[in-house]
């Protein structure tokens, strides 16, 4: 007899690497464990900190886009009040360059006037209550037709999230309308396989008595945008967690009360990867939830917030998978160090060698609390600084599929 075959669940393996992420393609197995690989920091210390007269306080978000010749590329969003205390806060994305991945130079870009002057690696500057320039997810397209929109990225304003576009990654003019809702956490990835865009943003979710926020996504062509759709929502497997992960960090928490803690997911970067979507999304482990009284930050989330990995096939990037177990892609450090409270990855990995580098931004202050080991007391010396870190992984090396002391089959 002949066995009938779902099509519907067949994979087309062509000549793509197939990850050990899934099941997918595994018919049986025994004594098999599967391990997820965290990334390995470089370095206890940050690659890249604000210190240049014209830089503003905090490092938000970061891309880093390698070129044909090898030269490293980093756009990084910069933002926070300039002394005195009261100054109007300002954003602007720097840019930086480096051969080797680690070291980096500003290079004088001539293009914004920055207290009155020019040399500077400012390329984009506004206010950021009635413009929003952020380079979280700056993403490159070789097959756009008009050399001036092959380097994209999103800017925020108060109506919308409109492409910004350029034909050198340094030059850049914003498009005149929004293309979908604002949003502070949108991020733009582009599929080469399918010549596709597609947004990550957030929604709110009602779900197990917290106003949760959750990912949503849709596919764009930068004019217009089919409807966002939830695809991914804490569950009960992440809020059984949230209370050991923020018990290691107490220390470093200015409110703490474990009556509302629950986990949301809030920033997602995806990028296509051997023959699956993969996903980098972070997932906040809140203290306090804004249904509560207000505290004194204006009625915002506490948080820590690590990074977790997801994975699709589908290729309309709606059907999302969490791993088990909800491993971090990168683990928080101890309290005090730079990063030991929340690390945001707007952008994918790049390939160096037969490593995968991870850059992502990292901070000691609880997300939107104004007072703890963070920026509060920068005059005391205490503060680490937020900054630009790296960590890596050995390429394709995300999971393995590991056998007993006696061996197994799969």
């Amino acid at each position: 007899m002949t066995a009938q075959v779902d099509l519907a669940t067949v994979i087309d393996i062509g000549a793509q690497k197939q990850l050990f992420i899934d099941d997918a393609l595994i018919d049986s197995q025994e004594c098999i464990t599967r391990t997820f690989h965290p990334f390995k920091r470089h370095s206890d210390a940050p690659i890249l900190i604000p210190e240049k007269s014209w830089e503003r306080p905090y490092i938000l978000y970061v891309t880093v886009l390698r070129d044909k010749d090898g030269l490293m590329r980093m756009w990084y969003t910069n933002h926070g009040p300039l002394q005195p205390p009261g100054h109007e806060d300002h954003t602007q994305v720097c840019y930086a360059t480096s051969y080797d991945g680690l070291h980096w130079e500003r290079p004088s870009l001539g293009i914004i006037e920055v207290n009155g002057s020019t040399q500077n690696n400012v390329l984009a500057r506004a206010y950021k209550k009635s413009f929003y320039h952020r380079a979280g997810s700056v993403v490159y397209n070789p097959k756009e037709p008009d050399p001036a929109r092959r380097y994209v990225h999103l800017s925020q304003r108060p109506d919308g999230s409109c492409p910004s576009c350029s034909a050198d990654g340094l030059h850049w003019a914003v498009d005149d309308q929004p293309i979908f809702q604002p949003s502070d956490a949108a991020t733009l990835s582009y599929d080469p396989r399918q010549d596709r865009y597609f947004c990550s943003s957030v929604s709110d979710v009602d779900a197990r008595g917290f106003v949760r926020r959750s990912i949503e996504i849709t596919e764009t062509d930068l004019k217009s945008w089919r409807d966002f759709q939830t695809v991914l929502v804490a569950d009960e497997i992440d809020d059984a967690g949230a209370p050991d992960r923020i018990g290691r960090l107490r220390s470093i928490l200015d409110y703490d009360n474990p009556e509302h803690y629950h986990t949301e997911l809030h920033h997602m970067v995806a990028f296509p990867y051997a023959s699956y979507t993969l996903g980098i999304v972070t997932v906040w482990d809140t203290t306090w939830h804004t249904q509560s009284t207000p505290l004194f930050a204006g009625g915002k989330d506490r948080a820590i917030v690590h990074m977790q990995m997801t994975w699709t096939r589908d290729a309309d990037w709606l059907d999302w998978n969490r791993l088990d177990p909800r491993e971090p892609v990168l683990e928080l450090s101890e309290p005090g160090a730079w990063d030991c409270a929340w690390q945001l990855p707007p952008h994918a990995p790049v390939q160096v060698g037969d490593e995968l580098w991870l850059y992502y931004v990292g901070s000691a202050a609880l997300l939107c609390a104004p007072r703890t080991h963070g920026f509060g007391l920068p005059d005391r010396g205490q503060v680490p600084p937020n900054g630009v870190g790296v960590a890596k992984l050995r390429l394709d090396g995300f999971v393995s599929l590991d056998a007993s002391p006696r061996g197994g089959t799969f």
